[in-house]
């Protein structure tokens, strides 16, 4: 017979293709895992920055106006011809979509200080946003 014989034995074959085949898998779920966790930091930064973005508007808009062009009723903000309101888990300016996913927003005038408290609904991670700010209005 043959001495030195060089070659792979079909044995020694099958157990190198299970072993990549479970490092490919083990790789694939990783990959899998990081995206979806990407995906859902996404989700939560964009509600964040969607809420922060919403309160500095309205802060500018009630720093620039006279506290008598101020009014509140049933969680509606007018702040001269402006209106901000929520309706379906949205939160609108004069009918117009500001931010989507808004759980609350609350809206309080007692005296000189308007309060506003915005919450987010709740992301896959079970997280959410919430901002509150307290303005005293000028007179």
């Amino acid at each position: 017979m043959f001495k030195n014989q060089r070659g792979v034995t079909l044995v020694e074959l099958l157990a190198v293709i299970i072993i990549l085949s479970l490092i490919v898998l083990l790789v694939g779920s990783i990959q899998l895992f990081s995206q979806k966790q990407f995906n859902n930091q996404a989700q939560q930064v964009a509600r964040q920055s969607d809420v922060r973005q919403i309160v500095t508007e309205i802060n500018r808009e009630v720093r620039l106006t006279p506290s008598e062009e101020i009014k509140v009723a049933d969680n509606r903000l007018e702040i001269n011809d402006e209106v901000y309101a929520l309706q379906d888990n949205q939160l609108l300016r004069n009918g117009s979509v500001r931010a989507e996913n808004i759980r609350t927003f609350d809206v309080e005038l007692s005296g000189n200080q308007l309060t506003i408290e915005i919450t987010a609904e709740q992301t896959i991670m079970n997280d959410t946003t919430s901002v509150k700010t307290t303005i005293l209005l000028r007179k």
